[in-house]
């Protein structure tokens, strides 16, 4: 697998050229699905799945599950995640942490109610949700709704 460091001035100049490909993760457990409350951009101060940019040589699978550990702290087999939407999002704003469009493959994970270690350089907290907010993100809303969660 490609090294996943890439200089920061670099990583800027292509996150303003192009997409990111990246995984985004919605644990449920009997009835509820977890979120994340971001600490950076994109996507400040919201509600969102946890996930990441996909490294080169790596395999959309092997990065769900690299993205759960990373950020939750939780090891889980292949067999447990199960792929339910691709999709993208695009942010608009003055910098390049805030302008961006990823495409998105994202992946269900059944995880039982657990203590979650959070990789605080991206998440405040982490909370299970039973049902939709209007006002979250329309992205978060419309992977939601495909995972069978409704508003």
């Amino acid at each position: 697998m490609h090294s996943p460091l890439i200089p920061a001035k670099e990583y800027d100049r292509i996150v303003e050229q192009m997409p990111i490909c990246c995984v985004d993760l919605l644990p449920i457990n009997d009835g509820q699905f977890l979120l994340s409350w971001r600490i950076n951009d994109p996507g400040k101060d919201q509600w969102f799945p946890v996930g990441g940019r996909i490294y080169k040589g790596e395999t959309l699978i092997d990065a769900a599950m690299r993205k759960l550990r990373e950020e939750l702290g939780v090891t889980m087999p292949e067999e447990a995640f199960k792929q339910i939407f691709a999709g993208e999002t695009i942010f608009h704003g003055k910098t390049v942490d805030q302008n961006r469009h990823s495409v998105n493959i994202v992946y269900v994970v059944e995880l039982n109610d657990m203590a979650f270690v959070l990789d605080s350089t991206q998440l405040a907290e982490v909370a299970w949700f039973s049902s939709v907010n209007s006002e979250w993100h329309p992205y978060v809303r419309e992977i939601l709704s495909v995972a069978g969660f409704n508003e």
